[in-house]
């Protein structure tokens, strides 16, 4: 429903997709604001507050001032619709990468919604098979826990003291 505006704000011939004057001149999200808020005004007895919690989604679902949101999520419900649908933007950016990619090609171009090229892993969109660990030199790997006690320990020891101190 948080789209909703985009029924307004653009043509509905699949074959030439367009913005509508109201998208241009008025936008998605007031379109969809406008739309639901007068479903929402002819529904008596529907609850005030569900009624400005779904306008607020809608309003704030872009996340961002810039990005064409007249005010930012300020609820959990919010905030959600706002990463998801962001989410998906970014999950179809992929997709729409992946159907361009040239046969045997690990990586995309640039992709400005990527942030820069998506790997797809020998042209098959899976990544190569890691090796396994590579072999330590000495002693426990650096994210092991400390072995002994803070005395076995000089700088733990030492750091102790300090705060005690």
């Amino acid at each position: 429903m948080h789209d909703i505006g985009k029924l307004d704000a653009y043509t509905s011939d699949p074959l030439d997709i367009a913005m509508t004057d109201a998208g241009r001149l008025i936008g998605e999200i007031p379109l969809g604001y406008y739309r639901v808020r007068r479903e929402l005004d002819a529904m008596p007895g529907f609850p005030a507050e569900t009624a400005q919690a779904l306008l607020h989604i809608i309003l704030s679902h872009h996340g961002r001032l810039e990005h064409g949101s007249p005010v930012l999520p300020a609820t959990r419900e919010a905030t959600l619709v706002h990463f998801l649908d962001n989410l998906g933007g970014r999950l179809g950016a992929y997709d729409r990468l992946e159907k361009t990619l040239p046969p045997g090609t690990d990586w995309s171009a640039f992709d400005r919604v990527v942030g820069g090229g998506a790997f797809f892993g020998a042209g098959t969109g899976t990544p190569p098979a890691v090796a396994g660990p590579a072999p330590l030199l000495d002693g426990p790997p650096p994210f092991a826990a400390p072995r002994g006690t803070p005395a076995e320990r000089p700088a733990v020891a030492a750091s102790a003291a300090f705060h005690a101190a």
